[in-house]
């Protein structure tokens, strides 16, 4: 009787053991990555649209580009101006004109892809959940 009652002891000093590792590694990961908070929809007042590595896209201007894709970024700002850290799973990049083609429907960075080149400026643009959004047209020469 008094064999089963060590082991059973042991047993559950091991688990114990291993329990408490467990917790000192979960605070430890939650105290070195310092988790950046998102921005309030609320506190999103504007988006802009930027290309080639940071260049501003007007709204409602037309970017032109000889190449077969572009990409773009997209950056929220509250009332301040400030930038606010947007989710991704918020925003949704648009078309009007079928042969312009998005990499994925949602996320901060989007490339445009359009096989069919001339004069036509493609309407797009990129709208978050709250219904804000930031249109613009590009043209494939």
């Amino acid at each position: 009787m008094n064999g089963y009652l060590i082991i059973i002891l042991i047993i559950i000093l091991i688990l114990f053991l291993k329990w408490d590792v467990k917790e000192k590694k979960t605070e430890e990961d939650s105290q070195e990555k310092p988790k950046e908070e998102l921005g309030k929809d609320t506190d999103l007042r504007m988006l802009q649209v930027y290309y080639n590595g940071g260049e501003r896209v007007k709204k409602g201007k037309t970017i032109k580009t000889e190449e077969d894709e572009i990409t773009f970024e997209v950056k929220g700002y509250d009332f301040e101006e400030k930038e606010v850290r947007l989710n991704p799973n918020k925003i949704t990049w648009g078309k009007s004109c079928g042969c312009v083609k998005w990499e994925k429907e949602k996320g901060l960075i989007n490339t445009a892809y359009c096989k069919n080149k001339g004069k036509q400026e493609r309407n797009v643009w990129v709208k978050y959940t709250n219904g804000i959004t930031f249109p613009w047209k590009i043209q494939f020469k």
